[in-house]
């Protein structure tokens, strides 16, 4: 459990660490670190995902809130394999790095830019929920072992 509950506590300090950074140093300026493939490109996203919801604070804030609290209840009282808890702990961390955003700012900084993708800014926060997601759809989808 020591693990899950560093990941949950680590994972928004490193991404509030990363977003305190570009609001420093990105201001004013695109920092291209890839060529022009990938670029630092500081973006105030006050929706969620895509821009989606620009308008919608309060209710991005509830559901954040709820979800999160799902997500804490399957950590604390489910019994699932420890891979899905580390996976889902990412899922919470991330989350609870883009809550601080919203409720402390009013906006999600996101600074990630894949310009060759053509693709949303984004950020720490959103890779590491992006990744836990993807782990515990796979965990989902992965076909069982025969207890036979």
């Amino acid at each position: 459990m020591l693990l899950i509950v560093s990941i949950v506590i680590l994972i928004p300090i490193i991404d509030q660490l990363f977003k305190l950074l570009a609001l420093q140093y990105l201001s004013r300026i695109s920092v291209g670190i890839v060529g022009s493939a990938v670029s630092l490109t500081l973006v105030k996203n006050s929706g969620a995902a895509f821009g989606i919801g620009v308008d919608h604070r309060v209710v991005l804030l509830v559901l954040t809130v709820f979800a999160l609290i799902c997500a804490v209840w399957l950590l604390l009282f489910s019994e699932i394999k420890f891979s899905s808890k580390v996976a889902l702990a990412f899922v919470v961390g991330g989350g609870l790095g883009n809550l601080v955003d919203r409720m402390f700012r009013g906006f999600v900084v996101d600074y990630i830019d894949l310009r060759f993708l053509h693709f949303a800014v984004f950020n720490f926060a959103d890779i590491c929920v992006s990744l836990g997601s993807a782990v515990l759809i796979f965990l989902i989808l992965k076909p069982q072992k025969s207890k036979i």
